[in-house]
């Protein structure tokens, strides 16, 4: 009965309780147990060794069939040398059963055995977990046909659903060799998995989904990135609203900017909860694809960043929205070299209210570089108003050193003809 129980390993429990009531139930708990991968099984086995040998020659066989495979995959392969030893040379050589465990225990913990015993042992149901997941360790050392069989019986496995032990990994192995060229079909197929269904494998398949992508957005070589960021855009909208999930789409959003795909920052954070991340990205999305009306909405969201105030202050200017621009400025107290970008975007669409509301304030907090930024400011106001008072010419603080090293310099120069004389 045990060995048809399935995947489903309903009877662990009842052993359990029976093991409660009667230690001797104790053998069979742990034969559940590790019919069903549980590593929990084998400390409660060991000392029931002995024991299988005095079992029928038959139940002794189902009973080695059901726990070896998990003893493979445990990496406990005395223990399972141990049980096969209770059969006889002649018993081995006429089950293949029993033939095909012996191999599997002295080959597959040190990887001696060749790949294409592995492929073999795959065709007994009670071996091919275990033999798959060796082909998984071996990964990029395979030889390109059988990588390709393994990945093949991976996805036969985990689309019939039979088991969730060792999902994560099978999991892993399939996506990471997904067709790039094909990725997003290769993802959907993943999400629509019959197992992913349930909720706690459901969070496993997004967040391996979560870490492949994240993985093509990182990659160094460009065309990946760009397979990566195309597929988000394609499947973002099946990914979870996590923590994980939206910096998934931040990162994408960062990307996308970057190449100026100012669209795709929106679809990609749309959704996500607005903190100053996502404002910053979206503000520079709006401020560089002319979207003002979203720029100033934002900086009234979030009126304490720094860089959404100057981008709309910029745009303000630029628009003609003294008001805003005005209240940008405002918030930029503290940050004179960006103040003075907003009074540099005026002089360039000859828009001199913050300038003259302002400069007198902004002078004395300005460092020599800053100084001589205004400065030039200051000359483009003077030639734009013939009307400058004469004390608008008075040297200020910061002016004296750029001025006495253009003096030093002119003194420093032959006077035209004076090399003649």
């Amino acid at each position: 009965q045990m060995a048809e129980a399935g995947k489903d390993y309903p009877l662990i429990e009842y052993f359990r309780e029976l093991a409660a009531c009667h230690p001797q139930a104790e053998m069979w708990l742990a034969v559940a147990q590790l019919d069903a991968y549980q590593a929990e099984g084998v400390e409660r086995i060991d000392p029931y060794l002995p024991a299988l040998r005095a079992l029928p020659h038959n139940l002794r066989q189902d009973v080695a069939t059901m726990i070896v495979p998990s003893l493979i995959l445990l990496r406990r392969q005395d223990m399972a040398m141990q049980i096969v030893a209770t059969f006889s040379a002649e018993e081995i050589e006429n089950s293949t059963q029993l033939t095909a465990l012996k191999t599997a225990i002295a080959d597959m913990p040190n990887g001696s055995e060749s790949d294409d015993r592995l492929v073999m042992l795959m065709s007994r149901p009670r071996l091919k977990l275990a033999a798959l997941l060796i082909l998984i360790e071996r990964g990029d050392t395979l030889r390109p046909t059988l990588k390709e069989f393994a990945i093949e019986e991976a996805w036969g496995i985990l689309e019939q659903n039979d088991t969730t032990h060792e999902f994560d990994r099978i999991l892993a192995f399939v996506i990471q060799n997904l067709e790039s060229d094909n990725l997003y079909s290769g993802l959907q197929r993943v999400q629509t998995l019959p197992i992913a269904q349930t909720d706690e494998v459901r969070e496993s398949v997004d967040r391996n989904i979560i870490e492949s992508l994240n993985s093509y957005l990182s990659d160094e070589k460009p065309e990946a990135a760009m397979r990566g960021l195309k597929t988000l855009s394609q499947f973002h909208a099946n990914l979870p609203y996590t923590e994980e999930g939206n910096a998934l789409r931040r990162r994408g959003a960062e990307l996308a900017l970057g190449l100026g795909l100012l669209n795709m920052v929106e679809i990609l954070l749309e959704p996500v909860e607005r903190d100053p991340q996502v404002a910053g990205l979206l503000a520079e999305a709006a401020f560089w694809g002319g979207a003002n009306e979203d720029l100033f909405q934002l900086r009234a969201a979030f009126p304490g960043l720094t860089e959404i105030n100057r981008l709309a202050g910029i745009r303000a200017i630029q628009a003609g929205k003294g008001d805003i621009a005005a209240t940008a400025y405002a918030k930029l107290n503290g940050e004179p070299s960006k103040q003075l970008d907003l009074l540099e975007q005026g002089a360039l669409v000859e828009n001199w209210a913050l300038f003259d509301a302002n400069v007198t304030a902004l002078s004395d907090q300005l460092t020599l570089d800053d100084g001589l930024r205004l400065e030039r400011v200051r000359r483009v106001r003077f030639a734009s108003d013939g009307n400058a008072r004469r004390s608008n010419a008075n040297i200020r603080p910061y002016q004296i050193a750029p001025l006495l090293e253009a003096s030093a310099l002119a003194l420093a120069t032959p006077q035209a003809g004076a090399s003649n004389e």
